[in-house]
């Protein structure tokens, strides 16, 4: 289970964010999101420590060296999830 953002960059199009962390993100979850990816400039951002998800690619993939760093805002004051101006939250396909 996870979430699919859609960043419309060059070379960072869409981003695939899985909602489990740690060994609660499992090898099946990982290829069946990998294996689901059709163009360049997705992204996967794992929770897990990125030696064991690499073990979980075929060789097209390119894991970072570099950290990374997921942002998020706190709900609204009713509730709902937050979003900033100029952005807009929209259901959709989860992965996993």
């Amino acid at each position: 289970m996870g979430w699919t953002i859609d960043m419309g960059m060059c070379g960072h199009v869409t981003r695939h964010v899985f909602g489990a962390t740690d060994e609660g993100l499992d090898e099946t979850t990982v290829r069946k999101a990998a294996g689901a990816v059709t163009g360049q400039g997705v992204w996967l951002k794992a929770f897990r420590d990125p030696s064991v998800v690499a073990g979980r690619l075929d060789d097209s993939w390119w894991i970072d060296p570099e950290p990374g760093f997921l942002m998020t805002l706190p709900p609204a004051a009713d509730g709902a999830p937050a979003t900033l101006d100029g952005y807009r939250l929209r259901g959709g396909r989860a992965v996993g």
